[in-house]
């Protein structure tokens, strides 16, 4: 059998971009299994962005936009004693990306390179009127229907629970952290020797 004559049409472009920070974080509820997560305990924490482009000729410059990511993880997430989860920081980053003009897919934040939260978005521009999370909950509607139908009462409540914590503190969070408007970022241009061929 002859190998098939395949042609690779494309379905879509990204560009992906990373930073890390350290930071503190606790569960105040954990269960008794995990009590250990009660106290606050440090991590090195990845981050990963994915920003949706319209064509492959550098429509989102890495540097510019990793230069925005890291003013967003500096000014509100490094160093500081969180209650957020990796999925809550996430939410924040992509939120505050797509604040920042880029059309912003997902959001992956990491612990020590092991165990991740991701969170995906659906950027659109915001019409008059419109609440920064309607887009959010248009998304996520079907897929909390489906769950509500395949959980006991007492998991959906505690499920509710939870999903009522975790919406107050990244709510506190953002109330307490506002993030500025970042600075472009200061990358010197590079110097080229006189008589250094160009070509």
């Amino acid at each position: 059998m002859g190998m098939p004559d395949l042609i690779a049409a494309v379905s879509g472009r990204s560009v992906t971009i990373t930073t890390s920070f350290i930071a503190f974080h606790q569960w105040k509820d954990a269960p008794p299994e995990v009590a250990f997560l009660r106290n606050m305990h440090r991590h090195q924490f990845g981050v990963s962005a994915t920003i949706a482009v319209s064509h492959g000729d550098r429509q989102v410059e890495f540097f510019t936009a990793q230069s925005v990511l890291r003013t967003i993880v500096r000014s509100g997430l490094e160093g500081r004693e969180l209650q957020l989860s990796c999925e809550a920081m996430a939410e924040h980053i992509g939120q505050e990306m797509a604040h920042n003009g880029f059309y912003v897919e997902e959001v992956t934040v990491d612990e020590d390179g092991e165990n991740a939260g991701t969170v995906q978005f659906m950027t659109t521009e915001r019409r008059s009127g419109q609440s920064s999370r309607s887009a959010d909950m248009l998304m996520v509607g079907e897929k909390v229907t489906e769950l509500r139908t395949t959980v006991s009462e007492e998991e959906w409540k505690a499920f509710k629970e939870w999903q009522a914590r975790e919406k107050a503190a990244l709510h506190q969070f953002l109330r307490d952290n506002p993030v500025p408007s970042p600075s472009p970022a200061p990358f010197a241009p590079i110097q080229v020797p006189p008589g250094t061929p160009t070509e």
